[in-house]
């Protein structure tokens, strides 16, 4: 089951969570990636919004419930969110072991990267799985800064000056978080003790929280849908060679 959480308030952009993305609402792009996943059996959203829980409905979500004020904040966690919704929809039906969080503000993951998470914990046994992708620059690279401008080395060991030399580094993408009940239960956050991490591509792993990131991710989407185009046009005859 995916559950995927939107709540109607945001600071850096305006009912982001729909905002047109490629002329479709943010939240979309999420929805339609959980129903084409063959691992997910049903999509709930978790909302406080009217408006978003019509848009989702629309799009073919589950919208079975209002999520209540104190969850709506910027301090609720989306664990406390997840655990809610669990519990709300254990009052009418069985809920699955297996839970999968999709982050509306991640709207470039695709199914296939939905299942392939989910088959890395069935595979592994891992209590959990979150999306990663390789950041941009080498760790040796990032600094603190100081008082008068002062530098100070993120990385304690002799960092590498060149970027072949650097060893690979991963960040959470907030795209696809895969949990088990258990140990959502137990952590009370959708990571802890032998969670394993399932590598994205840099270009499905945009999180929009500011207007900038939008952008990026407009763009990033524009070129993704040109080439699919491309690819599904018909090739020009090429000219006879002679033999």
């Amino acid at each position: 089951m995916a559950i995927i959480p939107a709540r109607g308030g945001s600071k850096g952009i305006p009912n982001k969570n729909l905002v047109l993305l490629g002329g479709v609402p943010l939240i979309v792009h999420s929805i339609r990636a959980a129903l084409a996943a063959s691992s997910i059996t049903r999509t709930v959203v978790s909302t406080d919004s009217a408006a978003i829980a019509a848009v989702a409905s629309r799009a073919g979500a589950e919208v079975p419930f209002r999520r209540p004020a104190k969850l709506a904040t910027d301090s609720a966690t989306t664990a406390d969110v997840v655990i809610h919704a669990i519990k709300t929809l254990e009052q009418n039906s069985p809920v699955p072991d297996i839970i999968v969080v999709l982050q509306p503000t991640s709207p470039l993951r695709v199914a296939a990267d939905i299942d392939g998470a989910v088959e890395l914990l069935h595979s592994t046994g891992a209590p959990s799985i979150v999306s990663i992708s390789e950041v941009d620059h080498p760790v040796d690279w990032l600094f603190r800064l100081g008082a008068r401008g002062r530098l100070t080395p993120l990385v304690i060991s002799p960092p590498a000056t060149r970027r072949q030399e650097a060893k690979k580094a991963y960040r959470l993408n907030g795209a696809v978080y895969v949990i088990r009940r258990e140990a959502l239960r137990r952590w009370r956050a959708l990571r802890g003790p032998r969670t394993l991490g399932y590598p994205m591509p840099r270009e499905r792993s945009t999180d929009i929280d500011e207007p900038f990131d939008l952008l990026i991710t407009e763009a990033t989407l524009a070129r993704t849908t040109a080439s699919a185009g491309r690819e599904h046009l018909p090739r020009e005859p090429q000219p006879a060679r002679g033999r």
